[in-house]
């Protein structure tokens, strides 16, 4: 089977997430919350932190992502 590495934003977010495991897959669910991840394809992907929610759910977790957005004015 081909492992599929996540994309990580950064190195310690990737080696935080991984050494977060064991205590990730006790609980009995793992929101994944983005506060204002853009929706783009330059940005944050469809659907932001769900590439994050993927990862832990192939290592067993019971993840979901979700996004809060605020809007902006400038």
């Amino acid at each position: 089977m081909r492992q599929v590495k996540p994309r990580f934003p950064r190195r310690e977010t990737a080696r935080a997430a991984t050494d977060a495991l064991p205590l990730l897959q006790r609980a009995k669910r793992v929101m994944v919350l983005s506060v204002d991840g853009r929706a783009t394809p330059g940005g944050h992907g469809e659907q932001p932190g769900a590439d994050i929610a993927l990862y832990l759910c192939r290592h067993g977790v019971k993840a979901e992502a979700a996004r809060s957005g605020r809007s902006r004015s400038r």
